[in-house]
């Protein structure tokens, strides 16, 4: 009975695995994706991913644009913590601690974490 189980419990655990991705994974996995399709810039195909976490559509339109990303899709970050900027990235030009482009409403989500100070996080999520 204890070969049986010790056998069981050698074949669950050969099979898992866990898989890390690394940031020199997924550069050489863009890299790829632009050797593929030359007649998409590596710059645009960068753009693609840094806004909307795709690639951009080959053979149709050339891009992805914000129209065809589903709602609730976040656009641009504000990080604040303990009254130092932590993160900032625009949405469409627009500063999400301040305002978010036409089709966006600001969501935030703020607290006060003792001996730390204030904490902030904004971003534009698509309407």
């Amino acid at each position: 009975m204890k070969i049986k189980i010790l056998m069981f419990l050698a074949i669950i655990t050969s099979t898992s695995a866990f898989a890390k991705v690394t940031e020199a994974d997924l550069a050489r996995d863009m890299a790829w994706a632009a050797s593929q399709h030359t007649s998409v810039p590596q710059s645009e195909i960068d753009e693609q991913w840094e806004d909307f976490n795709k690639p951009p559509n080959i053979g149709g339109s050339a891009k992805v644009t914000w129209a065809q990303m589903p709602s609730g899709s976040q656009c641009g970050i504000y990080m604040m913590s303990g009254g130092s900027l932590n993160g900032y990235k625009q949405c469409q030009g627009h500063n999400p601690r301040s305002s978010c482009p036409s089709g966006f409403s600001r969501a935030t989500l703020g607290y006060f974490e003792a001996g730390g100070g204030d904490r902030n996080f904004t971003t534009c999520m698509k309407n």
